[in-house]
């Protein structure tokens, strides 16, 4: 990641990336892919936080969210 970037990682940063690659789904040659997209991208903030959001994306990791969709047959009874 500090390759392609072109930053030093932090010590925390190093941690956090050793977890993303535990995790990543696809294997290695996709995460490769991820982060030179992630270096692509013009980021404002850190880029392992939207490495980790494509990894979650990717293992199929939803966001909680706080609207509610659809409805449930039961809430409405017909009379």
């Amino acid at each position: 990641m500090a390759a392609v970037s072109g930053r030093p990682l932090t010590k925390p940063q190093y941690a956090r990336m050793a977890k993303i690659y535990k995790e990543y789904p696809h294997g290695l040659e996709s995460l490769l892919a991820a982060i030179c997209f992630v270096a692509i991208k013009d980021l404002k903030g850190d880029p392992l936080d939207y490495l980790q959001k494509i990894s979650d994306k990717k293992q199929g990791k939803k966001r909680e969210s706080n609207d509610e969709r659809g409805f449930s047959r039961d809430e409405y009874v017909e009379s």
